[in-house]
């Protein structure tokens, strides 16, 4: 069986993974091609000669306009140092500088600068002019100029020198302002071209780097779809891989199978579902096992009660009859056998009370519901033990404790019983707490108290019936408390106090209405299997 389970756990998986995979590859794959068939249209497209004899003609175009605007520049630096040569300037000449000024505004130059360099002095050239025409604002600065290469500044500038009869140099350096835009619009034309050019070069691998890049991309997206495929797959099969094999321990028998992984998915909610089902058949084996425990031993407590009283009445008779006889006897014959009768009688005695209590244990009568006051139930109790004893009692219930369903008589005599034994634990001086909550549609109830504590080897047999621990006892004390409580459909559990002692924690289904006056069907069952057999 497990073999076939494995073999579906593995065969669903890689349905889908399968499935995941076709779902992320198969749009994949449409999207690439389409893309390459377009990108390659593209590319075809763009290899038009119209296009190419139009981006020649315009950068040919925008060069010649440059050019022109530089020869001008040029001219019109030259004439300015035609002046000045003609008319032999000297820079300590009188009106130097205004004839300087003059030659600029009639040049028709947008910005003219002349530096003067001295060779008898090494300092830095000292600029005589520096004129900028009207309309050009004086953040624009002529830039430097180079020889053979096209300037693509805001100027189209030009450079020349006049060298003066003393050995003076006059540096003149001249441009003509281009149109708003005209440097940008040809570093435009001159890129656009430039890549046009490139893709010439470029045709011969572009198709091919488009397969090798959908290839990538192909490859990527597969790889990435199995990753989270494969996460997908197992997110989902293993919730399902531990669904059957919990159902498959679950009918082999262990009930303490849980699944992690609860969530508020459908996934999650079957898991909880599973879970919440494993723990009710757990209870439920558990409740069965303890119904049947309860039968074994009421049972067995009849017989024992039956077994015990059938000699202890011929034998209650004799010692009767020699008592009677020691009456003949003289004083002293009578009182030795006083001795020996005493003891015998006290035994019997002993043995009698010890029938009546099994008898009680299996003769238990069943449950009238009706709807119990805790807080006046558990006070009754307290003060039944609280007089002649140096045990301090105390009592808490909250406010919101509903009535609790059950038989008043048989719940007295339950928690008179745990009041009994708690008190006997501390040796007669500690101090008994007693609290009472609601607790999820059933009362709950704490009886702790401050004494040794019970031994954690021993803890999971104290109700059982002939357990105990005290020099005398029956064992059933325990016992009848907890067949009560099974009868009234509630529980019972022994756990440690803190700092010492025990607490007994009880369970009981708080009373609500209507319809909660008859037992429940379990007790019914059990009360109709004592009867029968009973009978």
């Amino acid at each position: 069986m497990r073999d076939r389970i494995g073999k579906f756990r593995l065969t669903y998986q890689r349905k889908l993974l399968l499935a995941f995979l076709l779902l992320a590859l198969v749009p994949t794959l449409l999207l690439i091609a389409t893309q390459k068939k377009r990108i390659e249209r593209t590319i075809d497209f763009w290899q038009n000669p119209g296009v190419e004899r139009a981006l020649r003609e315009s950068l040919r175009l925008s060069e010649n306009a440059l050019a022109a605007d530089r020869e001008r520049a040029a001219d019109r630096l030259a004439a300015v140092r035609a002046l000045l040569e003609g008319e032999r300037w000297e820079p300590s000449a009188p009106g130097a500088a205004e004839r300087l000024q003059d030659a600029a505004e009639a040049s028709g130059l947008d910005v003219l600068r002349i530096d003067h360099i001295d060779p008898a002095v090494s300092s830095a050239p000292a600029v005589l002019l520096d004129y900028r025409s009207t309309g050009v604002p004086d953040s624009l600065l002529l830039p430097p100029i180079r020889e053979g290469t096209p300037d693509l500044s805001l100027f189209a500038a030009a450079r020349d020198s006049l060298l003066l009869p003393e050995g003076d140099l006059l540096r003149l350096a001249g441009a003509l302002l281009l149109p708003e835009g005209t440097p940008e619009r040809i570093r435009a034309v001159r890129e656009g071209f430039a890549f046009y050019g490139q893709l010439r070069v470029y045709e011969r691998y572009a198709k091919a780097k488009v397969a090798a890049q959908a290839a990538l991309v192909l490859l990527a997206a597969a790889f990435l779809a199995f990753a989270v495929a494969r996460v997908l797959s197992r997110s989902l099969g293993r919730p399902i891989e531990a669904l059957v094999s919990g159902t498959a321990r679950v009918r082999e028998g262990d009930l303490d199978v849980r699944i992690e992984g609860e969530g508020s998915d459908e996934i999650g909610i079957l898991i909880a579902s599973f879970n919440e089902m494993a723990r009710d058949l757990r209870a439920s084996r558990e409740r069965l096992a303890r119904a049947e425990r309860v039968a074994t031993w009421a049972e067995a407590a009849r017989r024992i009660a039956h077994e015990i009283k059938n000699p202890l009445t011929p034998i209650t008779l004799s010692l009767h009859r020699l008592r009677k006889k020691a009456e003949s006897l003289s004083d002293e014959e009578r009182r030795a056998l006083e001795e020996l009768l005493a003891p015998m009688i006290e035994e019997v005695e002993n043995l009698r009370s010890l029938a009546e209590t099994f008898s009680q244990f299996s003769r238990l009568p069943s449950p009238r519901m009706e709807a119990v006051d805790v807080r006046d139930l558990l006070e009754k109790v307290a003060a039944l033990y609280r007089e002649g004893s140096r045990v301090h009692t105390s009592l808490a219930v909250d406010s919101e404790t509903p009535p609790a369903r059950g038989d008043r008589e048989l719940l007295w005599r339950a928690f008179s019983n745990l009041v009994k034994n708690s008190i006997e634990a501390m040796e007669g001086s500690g101090e008994l707490r007693l609290a009472a909550s609601p607790s999820d549609g059933h009362v709950e109830i704490l009886v702790s108290d401050d004494g040794p504590g019970i031994d954690p080897s021993i803890r999971d047999r104290i109700f059982a019936p002939t357990f105990t621990t005290k020099a005398g006892g029956s064992g059933l004390g325990l016992a009848l408390v907890e067949r009560i409580l099974f009868e009234h459909g509630g529980t019972i559990a022994a756990e440690p106090n803190v700092p010492k002692g025990t607490t007994f924690r009880v369970r009981i289904p708080a009373w609500s209405e209507p319809g909660c006056a008859a037992p429940s069907a379990h007790v019914q069952s059990r009360t109709a299997e004592r009867r029968r057999r009973s009978a």
